[in-house]
Protein backbone atom coordinates (compact mmCIF):
# COMPACT_ATOMS: atom_id res chain seq x y z
CA UNK A 1 0.00 0.00 0.00
CA UNK A 2 0.97 3.61 -0.50
CA UNK A 3 -0.59 4.88 2.66
CA UNK A 4 -3.47 3.87 4.90
CA UNK A 5 -5.51 5.52 7.62
CA UNK A 6 -7.79 4.00 10.25
CA UNK A 7 -11.05 5.85 10.84
CA UNK A 8 -13.03 6.31 14.04
CA UNK A 9 -15.84 4.22 12.48
CA UNK A 10 -13.44 1.23 12.19
CA UNK A 11 -12.89 1.56 8.45
CA UNK A 12 -9.53 1.69 6.76
CA UNK A 13 -8.90 3.87 3.74
CA UNK A 14 -5.85 2.85 1.74
CA UNK A 15 -3.99 3.48 -1.50
CA UNK A 16 -2.06 1.13 -3.74
CA UNK A 17 0.57 2.98 -5.76
CA UNK A 18 -0.15 2.91 -9.45
CA UNK A 19 -3.68 1.61 -8.95
CA UNK A 20 -5.97 3.50 -11.30
CA UNK A 21 -8.92 2.85 -8.99
CA UNK A 22 -7.87 5.55 -6.50
CA UNK A 23 -8.43 5.34 -2.75
CA UNK A 24 -10.32 2.37 -1.35
CA UNK A 25 -12.22 1.72 1.88
CA UNK A 26 -12.56 -1.55 3.73
CA UNK A 27 -14.05 -2.43 7.14
CA UNK A 28 -11.36 -3.10 9.75
CA UNK A 29 -13.05 -6.47 10.36
CA UNK A 30 -12.37 -7.44 6.73
CA UNK A 31 -14.35 -7.65 3.55
CA UNK A 32 -14.26 -6.38 0.00
CA UNK A 33 -12.69 -2.96 -0.56
CA UNK A 34 -14.82 -0.32 -2.30
CA UNK A 35 -13.43 2.56 -4.36
CA UNK A 36 -14.04 6.02 -2.89
CA UNK A 37 -12.00 8.06 -5.40
CA UNK A 38 -11.26 7.58 -9.06
CA UNK A 39 -8.02 8.67 -10.72
CA UNK A 40 -8.89 11.05 -13.57
CA UNK A 41 -6.18 10.74 -16.22
CA UNK A 42 -7.82 13.49 -18.32
CA UNK A 43 -7.02 15.91 -15.46
CA UNK A 44 -3.40 14.79 -15.27
CA UNK A 45 -3.83 12.46 -12.30
CA UNK A 46 -1.66 9.37 -11.98
CA UNK A 47 -2.47 8.11 -8.48
CA UNK A 48 -4.23 9.00 -5.24
CA UNK A 49 -1.88 8.29 -2.32
CA UNK A 50 -1.17 8.83 1.40
CA UNK A 51 -4.70 9.18 2.84
CA UNK A 52 -5.18 10.65 6.32
CA UNK A 53 -8.47 10.93 8.21
CA UNK A 54 -9.18 14.41 9.52
CA UNK A 55 -10.48 14.75 13.10
CA UNK A 56 -14.10 13.63 13.30
CA UNK A 57 -13.68 11.03 10.55
CA UNK A 58 -15.89 12.87 8.00
CA UNK A 59 -13.08 13.82 5.60
CA UNK A 60 -9.77 12.46 4.34
CA UNK A 61 -6.68 14.29 3.10
CA UNK A 62 -4.79 12.63 0.26
CA UNK A 63 -2.09 13.31 -2.33
CA UNK A 64 -2.77 13.43 -6.06
CA UNK A 65 0.34 12.45 -8.00
CA UNK A 66 0.76 13.09 -11.72
CA UNK A 67 1.27 10.13 -14.10
CA UNK A 68 5.03 10.75 -14.00
CA UNK A 69 5.70 11.29 -10.26
CA UNK A 70 7.44 14.56 -9.40
CA UNK A 71 7.22 15.96 -5.87
CA UNK A 72 6.77 19.51 -7.11
CA UNK A 73 3.74 18.52 -9.22
CA UNK A 74 1.83 16.72 -6.48
CA UNK A 75 -1.34 18.21 -5.02
CA UNK A 76 -2.99 17.90 -1.62
CA UNK A 77 -6.72 17.21 -1.84
CA UNK A 78 -9.53 16.55 0.60
CA UNK A 79 -12.40 14.08 0.20
CA UNK A 80 -15.61 14.91 2.06
CA UNK A 81 -16.97 11.47 2.96
CA UNK A 82 -20.47 12.87 3.62
CA UNK A 83 -20.88 14.19 0.07
CA UNK A 84 -18.33 11.99 -1.75
CA UNK A 85 -16.82 15.14 -3.29
CA UNK A 86 -13.17 16.08 -3.36
CA UNK A 87 -11.28 19.27 -4.04
CA UNK A 88 -7.66 20.26 -4.46
CA UNK A 89 -6.41 22.32 -1.54
CA UNK A 90 -2.81 23.20 -2.34
CA UNK A 91 0.30 22.07 -4.20
CA UNK A 92 2.25 19.54 -2.14
CA UNK A 93 2.05 16.05 -0.69
CA UNK A 94 1.89 13.88 2.45
CA UNK A 95 -0.45 16.27 4.26
CA UNK A 96 -1.32 15.85 7.92
CA UNK A 97 -3.56 17.87 10.20
CA UNK A 98 -1.88 19.17 13.37
CA UNK A 99 -3.83 19.84 16.58
CA UNK A 100 -2.78 23.49 16.32
CA UNK A 101 -5.25 23.80 13.43
CA UNK A 102 -2.57 23.65 10.72
CA UNK A 103 -2.29 21.56 7.60
CA UNK A 104 1.33 20.34 7.48
CA UNK A 105 2.61 19.18 4.08
CA UNK A 106 5.73 19.01 1.93
CA UNK A 107 6.71 20.62 -1.36
CA UNK A 108 10.01 19.55 -2.96
CA UNK A 109 11.69 18.86 0.38
CA UNK A 110 10.31 21.92 2.17
CA UNK A 111 7.91 21.52 5.06
CA UNK A 112 4.97 23.95 5.09
CA UNK A 113 2.15 24.64 7.52
CA UNK A 114 -0.99 26.65 6.80
CA UNK A 115 -3.97 27.37 9.05
CA UNK A 116 -6.82 25.04 8.08
CA UNK A 117 -10.57 25.31 8.65
CA UNK A 118 -11.93 21.84 9.54
CA UNK A 119 -15.56 22.92 9.06
CA UNK A 120 -15.13 24.35 5.56
CA UNK A 121 -12.30 21.94 4.66
CA UNK A 122 -10.09 24.70 3.30
CA UNK A 123 -7.01 26.76 4.00
CA UNK A 124 -7.75 29.96 5.89
CA UNK A 125 -7.55 32.71 3.26
CA UNK A 126 -4.56 35.01 3.23
CA UNK A 127 -2.65 33.34 6.07
CA UNK A 128 0.58 31.41 5.49
CA UNK A 129 2.81 29.93 8.16
CA UNK A 130 5.88 28.32 6.60
CA UNK A 131 7.87 25.87 8.62
CA UNK A 132 11.63 25.43 8.49
CA UNK A 133 13.40 24.70 5.22
CA UNK A 134 14.38 21.05 5.00
CA UNK A 135 16.87 19.68 2.52
CA UNK A 136 15.39 16.22 2.25
CA UNK A 137 13.42 13.96 -0.01
CA UNK A 138 9.69 13.93 0.70
CA UNK A 139 9.93 10.30 1.73
CA UNK A 140 12.45 11.33 4.38
CA UNK A 141 10.17 13.84 6.10
CA UNK A 142 7.04 11.70 6.40
CA UNK A 143 7.88 10.96 10.01
CA UNK A 144 8.33 14.69 10.57
CA UNK A 145 4.75 15.34 9.54
CA UNK A 146 3.65 12.59 11.88
CA UNK A 147 5.56 14.22 14.75
CA UNK A 148 3.60 17.40 14.04
CA UNK A 149 0.52 15.58 15.30
CA UNK A 150 2.13 15.08 18.70
CA UNK A 151 4.01 18.42 18.81
CA UNK A 152 2.10 20.77 16.48
CA UNK A 153 4.79 23.44 16.23
CA UNK A 154 7.85 21.17 16.13
CA UNK A 155 9.30 19.47 13.09
CA UNK A 156 12.04 16.84 13.16
CA UNK A 157 14.18 16.77 10.00
CA UNK A 158 15.39 13.41 8.67
CA UNK A 159 18.70 14.03 10.51
CA UNK A 160 17.76 12.89 14.04
CA UNK A 161 20.59 14.92 15.61
CA UNK A 162 18.73 18.21 15.19
CA UNK A 163 15.30 19.59 15.84
CA UNK A 164 13.59 22.76 14.73
CA UNK A 165 11.00 24.62 16.79
CA UNK A 166 8.81 27.44 15.57
CA UNK A 167 7.01 29.13 18.43
CA UNK A 168 4.55 31.91 17.64
CA UNK A 169 7.28 34.45 18.50
CA UNK A 170 9.66 33.27 15.77
CA UNK A 171 11.95 30.48 14.63
CA UNK A 172 14.65 28.84 16.71
CA UNK A 173 16.89 25.97 15.72
CA UNK A 174 19.09 23.88 17.94
CA UNK A 175 21.28 20.86 17.45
Amino acid sequence: PSGATWGPDDTIIFASYGASRGLQRVPASGGEPTAITTVDRSRGEGAHLWPEFLPGGQAVLFTIMPPIPRGDAAQVAVLDLRTATSKILIGGSHARYAPSGHLVYGVSGTLHAVPFDLERLEELAGVRDHGPRLQARLAGWRSSASSARRHPRSFTPPNPSSMAWRPSSGFTRWR
